[in-house]
């Protein structure tokens, strides 16, 4: 159903040109397009941030039951008035270590300013976007979630609502346990360098065994965290890899970009949107939901509208949930539709 919507997009990015990495600067990313969108009306867009090790375009693509995949049911949602009809962008954030964390970094490239300063303009030239901020959400799970979050944050005159899923949060449930068994595979390997050189030679991330994974994993966000664009792994680690001690200068760094506590130092930011939606479920293995949790809270004390919801479920398999989301998402968007006059007469 859904090829008949979708177009794809190659874009040279200038502020990802000549990152240390090495990740490429040209980037292709698609666009799901609502039904009668050739009748020249403007329409309300989402941008699809993709979890770690997606680039996007995957999202499309990800089949579920019966095979119908992702953009299918999001065009059928809008068919059932879930939403009014959107169009769905889907930028790639990846990088060579599997992700970029949507975040300006000078190791991996700026992947913030390169969706807010580059594509959104490009969208909104090429496609029938309303060009407004109001008109405007980003949404996103895991790795998403985080930079959907951490975007509203720093960049707050881009989009109007943020709808974060999982987010990556509360960093000393989740990230913090991990700097053993990282420090035991760093001996094993002999260090970051001849991991990488048999990691990066591996042709499917996906089989990679878990403590492999996890230490990409680590790398990936030191890259954006941390970064350190001389060093081995583009970072500087935030624990000692003899001790597994933490290192507390650089382990600071990390804690800065912990959503729980750019909520409390960006309150003024998510105070102007005008939808946010924190999704998570409640047994959740990255314990996203304890982060959910302590943003919530810290939204609560400062007075900021959002909307806090759980579910019985974990990390993965939740693609279901965004019926529920958009529904909330789709009453924001009818309102801003409708308080655009000059939507409706370029609809007419």
């Amino acid at each position: 159903m859904f090829e008949t919507h979708v177009r794809y997009f190659e874009v040279r990015s200038e502020v990802l040109a000549g990152n240390a990495m090495g990740n490429p600067s040209t980037r292709v990313f698609a666009a799901l397009l609502p039904e009668g969108a050739e009748r020249g009306e403007r329409f309300p867009a989402v941008w699809m941030l993709d979890g770690y090790l997606g680039t996007g375009r995957t999202q499309l693509n990800q089949a579920g039951a019966l095979g119908v995949t992702f953009a299918d049911e999001l065009i059928r949602w809008q068919r059932e008035g879930v939403l009014p009809r959107t169009i769905f962008l889907f930028p790639d954030g990846s990088t060579r270590l599997g992700g970029s964390q949507y975040v300006d970094s000078i190791s991996c490239g700026a992947f913030m300013r390169h969706i807010v300063e580059e594509l959104v303009p490009f969208a909104e030239r090429e496609l029938p976007a309303i060009p407004s901020r109001t008109a405007r959400a980003v949404a996103g799970h895991s790795s998403g979630g985080f930079g959907a979050l951490a975007i509203a944050m720093l960049r707050p005159e881009v989009f109007g609502s943020v709808i974060a899923s999982a987010a990556d949060s509360a960093f000393d449930l989740s990230q913090q346990p991990t700097f053993g068994r990282a420090s035991l595979t760093l001996a094993r390997y002999g260090g970051i360098e001849p991991f990488l050189d048999r990691i990066l030679a591996t042709t499917d991330s996906h089989k990679l065994a878990e403590d492999d994974f996890s230490l990409l994993e680590l790398l990936a966000l030191g890259s954006c965290f941390s970064p350190a664009p001389d060093l081995p792994g583009w970072c500087e680690l935030p624990f000692d890899p003899e001790s597994a001690a933490i290192r507390p200068e650089v382990w600071a760094k990390w804690q800065s970009w912990d959503p729980v506590n750019m909520a409390a130092t960006h309150s003024k930011a998510l105070a102007q949107l005008e939808h946010l939606h924190l999704d998570c479920g409640s047994e959740d293995r990255y314990f996203a939901q304890f982060g959910h949790r302590r943003i919530a809270r810290v939204l609560a004390s400062a007075g900021i509208p959002h909307l806090h919801t759980e579910f019985p479920g974990g990390h993965d398999g939740t693609r279901y949930r965004y019926r529920m989301r958009f529904e909330a998402l789709g009453r924001v968007f009818a309102r801003v539709v409708d308080g655009l006059t000059w939507y409706r007469s370029a609809a007419e």
